[in-house]
């Protein structure tokens, strides 16, 4: 099967005012892994095997495997793993002394979110892309710094307008959050949120929320 390739128009398709591209595409990937796992790799031996060495998904990708679910999918899959942890009861043997490996998708996640920083770094060099950052763009916290960091490897000539643009953003959301502190005390209470404000309050656990042991 002809692997994929990936471009800078990918982030260029997501880009949008609330969100980073760079979360959008590991996740949209994410959610082909899953499918592929659920129609492709179920019974497929060395699948297994990686599951039940790294015993599951961690949490965040149970949830998400649970969500695309089909239920003989999940109970073939399940039962196998279901069945090593009773053996091992049943059979009074020691849990494992060394650290299961990495979750299967937090794996694939880490690999995807590295083409994507790189991609989105090299892909500043292009005027639509960077035109499109400029004029409504957005990347979050977690991923802001290794984006720089790649930019400065480069030696890109763009390190100032990213960093300006992305610190411009961020201090209008901290001002629409200064409001909504202000407009709630009882001295400005006659005064109303603006539709800003209510977008704000939102959009700003997505940009600031920590990944997760998954992405860490």
């Amino acid at each position: 099967m002809k692997r994929p390739t990936f471009t800078w128009l990918d982030l260029k398709a997501v880009m949008q005012p609330d969100m980073c591209p760079v979360c959008q595409l590991v996740n949209l990937r994410t959610e082909q892994k899953i499918a592929t796992f659920q129609y492709a790799h179920i019974a497929d031996v060395d699948f297994r095997k990686t599951f039940i060495d790294s015993d599951g998904f961690c949490q965040h990708h149970t949830e998400k495997f649970y969500e695309a679910g089909d239920h003989l999918n999940h109970a073939v899959l399940y039962h196998h793993l279901l069945t090593v942890k009773l053996n091992r009861i049943t059979q009074q043997k020691p849990a494992q002394k060394k650290k299961p490996t990495a979750c299967l998708l937090c794996a694939h996640e880490k690999t995807s979110e590295a083409l994507y920083i790189n991609l989105f770094a090299s892909g500043l060099e292009h005027d639509a892309l960077k035109t499109m950052y400029m004029d409504k763009g957005i990347v979050c916290m977690h991923h802001f710094d290794p984006i720089l960091k790649r930019l400065r490897k480069i030696k890109s000539p763009h390190v100032d307008d990213f960093i300006k643009h992305t610190l411009t953003m961020y201090q209008s959301y901290q001002h629409d959050l200064a409001e909504i502190k202000r407009k709630n005390d009882h001295k400005h209470a006659e005064e109303r949120l603006s539709d800003q404000e209510r977008h704000t309050w939102k959009l700003i656990r997505r940009l600031l929320v920590d990944q997760g042991n998954h992405r860490r």
